[in-house]
């Protein structure tokens, strides 16, 4: 079977972005609850978000304990 080759056809963004990744500005950060995300699942989705670089801690926020993400560059 052969297939036709395509040139400048440009990715479509992804629909189901979970993180607000590709809104932020450098120094912008958002918290997610520990109930509803793993520190592993948002890095993950950290890692995907090049060109983009970010960095995450665990902290308690109001008595919450969860993850912040910042976008570093």
């Amino acid at each position: 079977m052969m297939f036709k080759i395509d040139s400048s056809i440009p990715v479509p963004p992804r629909k189901d972005a979970k993180y607000p990744f590709a809104s932020m500005v450098v120094g912008q950060s958002f918290f997610v609850p520990e109930s509803e995300a793993t520190k592993s699942s948002i890095s993950t989705c950290a890692i995907r978000a090049k060109p983009m670089r970010f960095t995450y801690r665990t902290v308690t926020e109001n008595g919450v304990v969860g993850t912040r993400c910042w976008r570093t560059e």
